[in-house]
């Protein structure tokens, strides 16, 4: 806050980072340091391929069913 002294309490959940290889295909699952697990992934079919880069996960489901239409 602008212009006074001003307190806040809060909190922050775990650090969860996941590291995906497009050369291994697979990512790797860390909470609080430690690796918890490794997946395989898929990279994007030719030119459609996953861009490099850092991704932020903007929402998160249980469980997501992503599909696309069959083309013709």
């Amino acid at each position: 806050v602008w212009g006074s002294f001003e307190r806040a309490r809060f909190q922050i959940g775990d650090e969860i980072i996941m590291k995906a290889s497009l050369t291994s295909y697979s990512m790797k699952y860390f909470k609080n340091g430690e690796k918890i697990r490794t997946f395989a992934i898929s990279g994007g079919k030719p030119g459609w391929e996953t861009l490099n880069g850092v991704k932020i996960v903007h929402e998160a489901y249980t469980m997501k069913r992503m599909c696309s239409p069959r083309q013709h």
